[in-house]
């Protein structure tokens, strides 16, 4: 690798992981919430009962959210559930980081431009700071919603239709920014007669 594409390369990995500790460091906002549901489903309660998520958000938060999301994202996050909140909240932060770089290499997949050397590592270093460092630190789920994008998409490139199928679904955790890009996705491959997608995200 020519020095100029190493460089520019860890320098974006140096970039992202600082701005990630900052997000973490400075940031919280959503998490609580996903923690006060995965507690409340474990005890047996329903997460979208308002009475019963309160007190187990304001127990570790005083930002006081409702709960929204779709119920295979509440099992998603039943793990962490188990976990004290600063250990659940450092683990997420974890997992989000990771998920955004397995995302970008997704998508330099998908669009193999620029090339990879320094001119992509800098693109990637620019949306990680737009993007990235915001869904970090209001501890979002704009960067799972990237990667399973990501996912299913090169999956529906590679011709697994069936993996492709189960992507779209999940994404539909959060329906009210996801539902109309996987809609047009489906949509996309009704015409082109691929059925297999279509039928697994249904099922």
């Amino acid at each position: 690798m020519k020095p100029l594409n190493f460089g520019v390369l860890i320098a974006f990995i140096a970039i992202s992981l600082m701005f990630a500790w900052l997000a973490f460091s400075f940031g919280g906002e959503d998490f609580n919430v996903y923690y006060a549901a995965a507690r409340v489903t474990l005890q047996g309660g329903n997460p979208y009962d308002y009475s019963q998520l309160t007190p187990e958000i304001i127990s570790v938060s005083e930002i006081n959210n409702p709960y929204y999301y779709a119920p295979w994202f509440t099992w998603f996050v039943l793990p962490l559930g188990l976990l004290p909140y600063n250990v659940a909240r450092s683990l997420w932060a974890i997992i989000n980081v990771l998920l955004w770089f397995l995302g970008l290499i997704n998508l330099g997949k998908l669009i193999p431009w620029p090339k990879a050397g320094w001119k992509r590592w800098a693109a990637y270093t620019l949306v990680t700071i737009l993007f990235a460092w915001t869904t970090w630190g209001f501890e979002q789920v704009g960067v799972l919603i990237f990667f399973l994008l990501t996912t299913a998409s090169l999956a529906i490139e590679r011709e697994k239709l069936v993996t492709a199928g189960i992507f779209l679904a999940l994404l539909l955790f959060k329906p009210n920014i996801t539902v109309l890009p996987v809609a047009a996705i489906l949509a996309w491959l009704i015409l082109r007669k691929k059925w297999k997608p279509v039928l697994a995200t249904t099922v």
